[in-house]
């Protein structure tokens, strides 16, 4: 690993990237629905990088960049709803 973990919102292709340097690992997909509500409805990060707390890391952006945009979301990914269930600030968020 080149400890150079970062996670990018590509819009365009309505998901997040997880990004070791310059190589994605992970993603974060969703689905707009009507009023801007995201439904967050796929996490995945590659296996040779699991254990490592990187699924929270990119859940984490996409929750904390729904909350800055005041926008709702609704967390159809298992993985997803866990992490809102295990952390209370996220609660508020969920459609």
């Amino acid at each position: 690993m080149d400890n150079k973990i970062t996670v990018e919102h590509h819009p365009d292709q309505t998901k997040y990237v997880l990004l070791d340097g310059d190589q994605q690992i992970g993603e974060l997909d969703y689905v707009v629905l009507k009023d801007q509500v995201k439904n967050f409805f796929h996490t995945e990060v590659n296996p040779e990088y699991a254990g490592q707390g990187l699924g929270k890391l990119l859940v984490k952006q996409a929750l904390d960049d729904a909350k800055n945009d005041q926008i709702k979301i609704q967390p159809s990914c298992p993985f997803v709803h866990a992490f809102v269930q295990k952390n209370p600030g996220y609660e508020s968020l969920v459609r």
